[in-house]
């Protein structure tokens, strides 16, 4: 209740400052990470941006996968032995200064990169193809300012699979902190698991949980500000449902479409036989008339069929 988290049972030390120190190990880390994902998503996004039509783009989508597949401790492993035994380039341990965020920071950031980047990448490529695009090129609008719109356009509808990204982050930051030793709250977590330390693995689960909160708290509020004033109104536009494949498909959505026409031409002149003809209609001999299904309402008989249908009627059933 007072925020007291209590004492390790190893150290026998208050709990709660080391939480706050590893967690800010771990938001520095994770920003590094976030970073090094937003460039790596930047790039691959480039080709749908110049092309600017909806077809597939099959080098980044290749690209995109290869980076989504690795696992980040299998990617710490590699970049470790390569990045810091052979070419000696970066530290391969320890939270000193920032040389030591480089190989964490893409063992985390590449393959939040690359699942982030296929995800804009066909965002955007939809956007490129709904009418109102056409319609600013036709008006004169800019390159620039046609970019900015439709990234505009794609970005809400991926903010809330960026927040889930982000939010895996921190399980990936374990096994990361743990292959480079960085006193991070992933480690200090798995730590506390392994020596069975109750209240440290409750104040770390809880820092995590929080962290994951907030993480998904700003891809929403993000999402939020990108819709604007079409959010508060209810006017969100909705994409066009056109396929974006090959001719033969293409093909397909036009025969449903004429089938589709077909039966709402079949449905409207359904809807004009089903009408009574001129003899069924109020007269001397029907005071009532009768529907469209040839039944009137006769005195002391209620329902009963209406002579004159079968004649004159039922002939458009037959049509139908």
């Amino acid at each position: 209740m007072g925020g007291d988290m209590g004492n390790s049972w190893i150290t026998n030390t208050p709990v709660g400052a080391g939480t706050v120190e590893t967690l800010g190990v771990s938001v520095t880390l994770m920003a590094c990470a976030v970073a090094v994902a937003t460039v790596v998503a930047t790039a691959l996004c480039v080709p749908s941006v110049m092309r600017g039509w909806p077809e597939p783009q099959a080098g980044s989508g290749v690209v995109a996968a290869a980076m989504t597949a690795l696992p980040e401790f299998l990617l710490a492993a590699m970049l470790l032995v390569v990045g810091a035994v052979w070419l000696g380039w970066f530290p391969p341990y320890g939270w000193q200064v920032l040389d030591h965020a480089v190989l964490p920071a893409l063992a985390l950031g590449l393959p939040a990169g690359g699942l982030i980047g296929r995800l804009l990448s066909d965002a955007i490529s939809v956007a490129f193809a709904e009418k109102w695009v056409a319609t600013w090129a036709m008006a004169g609008a800019s390159r620039a300012r046609l970019t900015a719109a439709v990234l505009r356009r794609a970005l809400p509808s991926v903010m809330s699979q960026i927040g889930l990204v982000l939010i895996g982050l921190t399980g990936g930051a374990v096994a990361v902190e743990k292959v480079f030793a960085i006193p991070g709250l992933g480690r200090a977590v798995l730590g506390a698991a392994s020596a069975q330390d109750i209240p440290a693995l409750q104040a770390g689960v809880l820092a995590l949980l929080m962290l994951a909160i907030g993480a998904g708290s700003l891809s929403a509020a993000a999402r939020n500000l990108l819709m604007g004033a079409a959010l508060r109104s209810g006017t969100v536009p909705v994409p066009d449902s056109r396929e974006h494949h090959d001719g033969g498909c293409r093909g397909s959505a036009r025969r449903c479409g004429s089938v589709a026409a077909h039966r709402r031409r079949g449905l409207a002149s359904r809807s004009v036989h089903l009408e009574p003809c001129t003899a069924c209609r109020p007269g001397l001999e029907l005071p009532f008339g009768a529907d469209a299904s040839g039944r009137t309402s006769l005195p002391g008989w209620g329902m009963a069929p209406c002579p004159r249908w079968e004649l004159h009627c039922s002939w458009s059933w037959l049509a139908l």
